[in-house]
């Protein structure tokens, strides 16, 4: 067995050849036979998206309640544009939707009436309607004006004159003999009657009489009775008072039954004329209330027309259709994206106008539409996003869709929800709600309640990628030059489409994918495009599209750049060299969001006598994440299958993350620490050219892992700036070899023989590379050949087990242990534990 100095065992020559990869599979090329010399502008940007595209179409077609549609994916896939452009061309091809308005609710004021018309009839009423305000306004001045008619009112207003004052003479003419007087009293504008009494000839206010009886000036039994006849007196007044105002009434009447003499004939013409035009139930029965209003009110109305009050005043506002939604003129139904939806802009409104000083009034004039009634029998596109992000939005959202009509209520602008005012009429709503959200989105609003699934039964997914097939391929370079054209950029060369493909496949993420993500693609041309035209070239080449993503990825480098310092100042110790035992090169990769990055990491191992199993440090020190600490419980379970099959394991163990202070997550260095692990008890040192990533099963299959390209480039860096010895290179799953689209400067350096990726499928495989020693095979007894690699794990372990004493006292369990300072009752999580005693 190899001494801690790091002894190498046997080499196999052949293995690093053996599992390298060639040049060509590192890097998806594009075709240039693929690619036409002038890749004609494509219509729209939905390429790959078939299923989608077939959800859409059922979504859309289908009326019944409850198919609105939720279209999933991420940005930048062309989800709302290719939604836009579907119903845009459905459009046309549906009925046209009924206009909409209300009109004054005589019966009930604060409920405005609701009038559905035929497309275009709503502002025909409102024509015709102000045609009779206008009637109005021009034949009730002129009937006021009529000699007639001034004789029969001064008549009327003669005979009203002469009876009240009859009434008043019979009350005053007892009062003296009684002790009072009535007095006509003037106060603020306002004349009033009052009954005083009688002092010395003299009349007094009651509590100027009061006041003297109070003094012994007025006997007490005289101002008893005197009281008791004042408050009978004061009945006798409010009764003739009562009797004075229904001969006012009685006049207005007379008055204004002969104003309606006068324009009866004009009136009874022009509502005729409207009710032969006006067929519909709806109109006539306002037309009916119309008429009937303005014969009830014909005085004032004469008097408002007379007066020259503005046409948005008065009375006869109240005559006016207020038209919400005018469908005239439209071909198809309406499609509206809403890009803002608040509570008033998406629901409507009903505003306050001002009538004075402070005033403000809300009636049928003042209702506003928002956009889901504009878009009633059509569609409407919103973010998913923004209608959840403000709940009450959200809430009467969601309350309109399962009821499907919609209430106008007036909302405060400060607080954004509904306040006092007006109640029109409820409306009935026949609109498709298409929400555009992510797949996040979806699945919150789907687990939060029910009636989401029972509003949006079509789901449409929009997949981040597609096939990169020769289809797909013509098809994503005809929106990259259809992009580009809007863009005004300078023409693409075929070098460049070919660079712009290959990029494509880059942010897939796999060879076999290409991106659908067609706002980065256009991020990339434009920028292409730039450096194109700085050097002044005529096209975007290759080269042109290489430096725009050289250049948009640098902007985002400040924290790879600080941490390859660091490297590079032997602050983070990392060996690209030489032979390390116990000691591996791991891979991670740094995910910023807007960025990512890999660079090399150094997992140690330590191994001695004991029973504590492996030591899992991260966890310790409350720095690993569940699925970090499940890949260590996997390593425990490989080497009891590879180790411990004839007898107990005597071991512990601890692996670490070195020089790493923040969180740790993920299984892609389980073979990186199963390579330490066996580097340790082999005493067979790592080659420090050589990286690992990968994850791995209680069966020795390694599995893919993800950020391949980010981790390969990282290390390759790091050599690269300390000078490439023909001899690195990194370790990656055979299953990930489908998804490298490594950097130019990577595959070349490949090519020459100066860097190395080589793909394994088992963790033997990874440590013949990582260790230079083969594994050897297990014989019948469960033993391994004594020089092989298992062979010196096996003999320490084994050396171990008889320092122990060969002591029996134990058993095994999952997991790994700690190596203490657990929390009382918390379970062991090693391999091996203790028995009681």
């Amino acid at each position: 067995m190899a001494g801690r100095g790091g002894r190498r065992a046997a080499r196999d020559p052949g293995a690093p050849s053996r599992f390298r990869l060639p040049p060509s599979r590192l890097r998806w090329r594009c075709p240039l036979k693929a690619i036409p010399a002038d890749p004609p502008s494509g219509p729209e940007n939905t390429v790959g998206q078939d299923r989608a595209l077939e959800a859409l179409r059922l979504g859309l077609d289908v009326r019944a309640p409850g198919y609105n549609i939720f279209v999933s994916g991420i940005s930048g896939t062309g989800r709302t544009t290719t939604v836009l452009h579907m119903v845009k061309e459905l459009a046309p091809s549906c009925p046209v939707p009924r206009d909409r308005a209300y009109v004054h609710n005589f019966a009930a004021p604060e409920r405005p009436r609701l009038l559905t018309l035929h497309a275009g009839r709503a502002s025909e009423l409102r024509r015709d309607l102000e045609e009779l305000g206008a009637l109005l306004r021009r034949i009730l001045p002129a009937s006021l004006e009529d000699r007639e008619f001034h004789r029969r009112r001064d008549e009327i207003l003669r005979r009203a004159a002469a009876e009240e004052k009859r009434l008043l003479e019979e009350f005053r003419a007892p009062l003296a003999a009684a002790g009072f007087a009535l007095l006509e009293i003037s106060g603020e504008g306002v004349k009033r009657l009052e009954i005083h009494p009688l002092v010395d000839g003299e009349p007094v206010p009651p509590d100027r009489w009061r006041d003297l009886a109070a003094e012994g000036r007025i006997p007490r039994e005289a101002f008893e009775a005197g009281e008791a006849k004042l408050l009978e007196l004061r009945r006798e007044l409010a009764q003739v008072l009562r009797r004075d105002r229904e001969i006012a009434r009685d006049m207005n009447r007379e008055v204004g039954a002969v104003l309606q003499e006068a324009v009866r004939g004009a009136l009874a013409g022009a509502f005729e004329d409207l009710r032969a035009r006006w067929t519909e139930a709806s109109v006539r029965s306002h037309l009916a209330a119309v008429e009937a209003d303005v014969l009830e009110h014909i005085v004032p109305l004469a008097r408002e027309a007379a007066g020259g009050e503005d046409e948005g005043e008065g009375r006869l506002r109240l005559y006016g259709v207020h038209v919400l939604v005018d469908r005239r003129g439209l071909r198809g139904c309406p499609v509206v994206h809403e890009t803002a939806p608040t509570v008033a802009g998406l629901f409507g409104n009903v505003e306050r106008r001002p009538v004075g000083p402070g005033v403000f009034v809300a009636d049928h004039t003042t209702i506003r539409a928002g956009s889901l009634l504009e878009a009633d029998g059509g569609f409407i596109v919103l973010s998913a996003e923004d209608v959840f992000a403000d709940p009450e939005v959200a809430r009467h959202f969601r309350r309109v869709l399962k009821h499907r009509r919609l209430e106008i209520r007036s909302v405060d602008g400060s607080q954004g929800a509904p306040g006092p005012g007006l109640a029109p009429e409820a409306i009935d709503l026949d609109v498709k709600v298409i929400l555009v959200g992510d797949w996040r989105a979806y699945e919150l609003l789907y687990r939060a309640s029910h009636e989401f699934a029972e509003t949006f039964r079509v789901k449409a997914d929009f997949e981040p990628d597609m096939d990169v097939s020769l289809r797909n391929l013509r098809h994503f370079l005809r929106v990259a030059g259809r992009i580009a054209r809007k863009a005004g950029a300078l023409p693409v060369s075929r070098e460049g489409y070919a660079a712009i493909a290959e990029e494509g496949v880059r942010s897939s993420g796999r060879q076999g994918k290409i991106t659908a993500r067609f706002s980065d693609v256009g991020e990339v041309l434009r920028e292409a495009d730039y450096w194109a035209r700085r050097e002044g070239a005529k096209e975007i080449g290759g080269p042109h599209v290489l430096r725009a993503v050289d250049r948009m990825a640098e902007r985002s480098r400040l924290t790879e750049r600080r941490i390859q310092d660091l490297i590079d100042r032997e602050i983070l110790l990392i060996e690209t060299s030489g032979s390390r035992v116990g000691r591996v090169n791991g891979l991670s990769v740094y995910d910023l969001g807007y960025y990512a990055f890999g660079k090399p990491t150094v997992i140690t191992a330590s191994t001695g006598v004991g029973l504590a199993g492996i030591i899992n440090v991260e966890r310790e020190a409350r720095l690993s994440g569940g699925i970090y600490d499940k890949g260590v419980l996997i390593i425990a379970g490989w080497l009891r299958r590879t180790f411990a099959q004839n007898r107990p394991l005597s071991l512990t163990a601890s692996v670490c993350f070195e020089q790493s202070y923040a969180g740790v997550d993920g299984d892609s260095a389980s073979v990186a620490e199963v390579a330490a692990l066996v580097s340790e008890l082999s005493g067979v040192p790592v080659d420090q050219g050589v990286a690992v990533t990968g994850s791995l099963n209680q069966h020795g299959y390694v599995q893919p892992i993800g950020g391949v390209n980010e981790k390969i480039e990282g290390f390759f860096e790091v050599c690269g700036r300390r000078g490439l010895t023909g001899t690195q290179g990194v370790v990656i799953p055979r299953a990930n070899a489908g998804d490298l689209m490594l950097s130019p400067a990577v595959v070349e350096a490949c090519a020459a023989g100066r860097f190395s990726v080589w793909a394994v499928a088992r963790v033997e495989e990874a440590l013949t590379l990582l260790l230079g020693s083969d594994p050897g095979r297990q014989r019948a007894d469960g033993t391994w050949p004594a020089e092989s690699l298992f062979g010196r794990v096996d003999a320490r372990l084994r050396d171990y087990a008889a320092r122990l004493g060969g002591s029996e006292d134990w058993r095994p369990v999952d997991g790994t242990r700690s190596a203490g300072g657990r929390a009382p009752g918390e379970p062991p999580a090693g391999p091996f534990e203790e028995a009681p005693g």
